[in-house]
């Protein structure tokens, strides 16, 4: 769904691991909107401040692997045009947040390899194996996460998967 909808959201796509700092994750999208938090003292006062200028925007956030809603909750806007997708294996933590269910089946190594060589090209994926099979570890094989790593690989031609891999860790 997010891959056939990101025209939607003018705004780009925002994306996170629910396991990253939640401060993190509010300085990492803010800046993408080019929005400076230095001036901010407090950690609550930066995140109101994320939510607000999120309200604002169309974007597509996704947060990834969500285990505690209270992690992610501070991130999310409460009102506006933006759309937030999460992704969890736990059901409840879903209905805790309030979301609408969709069940993808967990891949597995190869079938997670199979589907970022589909997006970025299976060349781009032999010439870095090793960091290609890393990248789908990292993401744990998770389909949504594989597709849009893929399709920010894909805009991105010349990037080394290498690279990409460590501003993921």
């Amino acid at each position: 769904w997010a891959h056939e909808n990101k025209e939607r959201f003018e705004d780009g796509v925002l994306w996170a691991n629910a396991a990253n700092d939640p401060a993190m994750v509010a300085e990492q999208w803010a800046a993408a909107f080019e929005y400076d938090f230095r001036g901010i003292a407090k950690i609550e006062d930066r995140l109101l401040a994320l939510r607000d200028l999120l309200s604002k925007k169309q974007a597509l956030i996704i947060i990834d692997d969500v285990e505690v809603a209270a992690r992610v909750k501070p991130l999310i806007p409460t009102e506006g045009s933006s759309v937030v997708v999460f992704t969890t294996r736990n059901v409840e933590m879903a209905y805790a947040l309030g979301a609408e269910l969709f069940n993808l089946d967990v891949l597995t190594s190869l079938n997670g390899s199979s589907l970022l060589s589909s997006i970025i090209g299976q060349a781009r994926v032999q010439n870095e194996q090793v960091a290609a099979d890393d990248i789908c570890q990292a993401l744990q094989n998770l389909p949504l996460a594989l597709a849009i790593a893929g399709q920010y690989l894909v805009s991105r031609p010349k990037r080394r998967l290498a690279t990409f891999l460590r501003r993921l860790q």
